[in-house]
């Protein structure tokens, strides 16, 4: 089949902006976030003292194999489940180290560059051996502790995971009737690795403040994702490239098989995302003078008005060539989930759907019923407007497209702002 217009296809889906200090948190895919704790029961036996322990992190982050540092944190929360008794002289050792392959641990290559905790609570610095040590408050009944912890990832190049295991014990030295022996030591444990991205995709934490003011270069085994950040606010970023993805084209127009998803928390980005992709051995007839990106945005919830056949949306659809739709309950008659639509007749709140490019506007038979969710989709490069002429003028000109032959085929560089799928 002869790729008319082929078109490069990337994702990019902006993650929530993260708290200042750094609580990061990931839903499932890329970037991750976890909470690992041991399995004893919790709330604790009665006889016991009644207090959790769980360690937080996200995973799918980069080592630091480069000249500039990625980054990753650890929350270690302390939960005290006591109704009535004060839990006393409560102390922390997180302890760090790398992890090889077959789970050979050696020792952490990774840098702790801050610690945030309360201002009554003391912790040491990484310690030769690859511990932390704190010494916390008494915690009184449903007391929460909380540290969290920013590191450099690991420069060992072999390294797979780097895993913290936080051991807390506490005594309990309050006389009481249900534990004669006082004072006893308790201890609770739990381990988390923050496990290191694979070649097709990298990751990074973007701290706040002197570490996360500067250029950010997330590569992979196909492509890079370049962002800024000011430093104000922490955020995290993703990329995973798929090689042979053969969906996510549009209006039928043959394109080429490789994607990137990228997760971007918006947090203290400045200015456009760039991606620059390798693409490996292209068709003889795809030119890179012409090529295209498809971008799909992420979804945002739309109202249908079947008198009106129009569509009200939260953001503006200007610009915007195709929609995809899908709801809880069932989309607006005739339409269809999982079929692509050309926009027709946008403005920067509403929207018309068609079967053809600049067709008529379909007419709906019903608004549709449960929350119905809109995926814009933009073709980059398909006006004389969109392109770039040199890589660096796509993070000027916004969004836009440049594509250039080399020895192992195109690189091509593609720009825009927001999040989605970019193909």
């Amino acid at each position: 089949m002869t790729i008319l217009r082929p078109s490069f296809r990337m994702t990019l889906r902006v993650a929530a902006a993260l708290a200042v200090a750094c609580a990061f948190l990931g839903g499932a895919g890329t970037g991750a976030a976890d909470d690992i704790t041991n399995p004893s029961p919790c709330p604790s036996p009665d006889k016991a003292k009644r207090f959790c322990v769980t360690v937080s992190d996200t995973d799918g982050v980069s080592r630091s194999l480069g000249t500039d540092p990625f980054y990753m944190a650890y929350t270690v929360t302390v939960r005290s489940t006591e109704k009535s008794r004060s839990l006393t002289h409560p102390t922390l050792k997180a302890t760090l180290v790398d992890l090889l392959a077959n789970d050979v641990a050696a020792p952490t290559t990774a840098v702790l560059k801050r610690t945030t905790i309360d201002s009554t609570t003391t912790c040491t610095g990484l310690a030769a051996d690859g511990t932390i040590s704190c010494n916390l408050p008494k915690l009184t009944p449903g007391a929460v502790w909380v540290a969290r912890f920013l590191l450099t990832t690991a420069t060992n190049a072999n390294a797979l995971a780097t895993r913290l295991t936080a051991r807390v014990s506490v005594d309990e030295r309050e006389s009481d009737s249900i534990d004669p022996r006082d004072p006893n030591q308790e201890v609770r444990e739990a381990v988390n690795p923050t496990v290191y991205a694979a070649g097709n995709s990298a990751g990074t934490i973007i701290p706040d403040g002197a570490e996360g003011d500067r250029h950010f270069s997330l590569p992979t085994s196909l492509s890079s994702l370049e962002l800024e950040s000011d430093g104000s606010l922490a955020f995290s970023a993703f990329i995973t490239d798929f090689a042979n993805d053969k969906a996510r084209c549009f209006s039928n127009v043959p394109c080429l098989p490789q994607t990137s998803q990228s997760t971007v928390g918006s947090g203290s980005l400045v200015g456009a995302i760039q991606w620059i992709r390798q693409i490996l051995n292209p068709p003889g007839s795809v030119n890179s003078d012409d090529i295209e990106a498809i971008h799909r945005y992420d979804g945002v919830t739309v109202t249908a008005n079947a008198a009106t056949n129009t569509f009200s949306a939260p953001k503006t659809f200007v610009n915007i060539d195709g929609v995809r739709l899908s709801s809880t309950g069932n989309v607006p008659a005739p339409l269809k989930t999982g079929t692509d639509y050309f926009v027709v007749n946008p403005t920067a709140a509403s929207f018309q759907v068609a079967k053809t490019k600049g067709g008529n506007p379909i007419d709906l038979t019903s608004a549709g019923t449960g929350t119905i969710t809109a995926e814009r989709i933009r073709v980059i490069g398909d006006t004389a407007d969109e392109r770039a002429t040199t890589c660096a003028e796509t993070l000027t000109k916004v969004p836009s497209i440049f594509g250039t032959p080399n020895s192992a085929g195109i690189l091509e560089c593609v720009s825009d702002t927001e999040n989605g799928f970019m193909k």
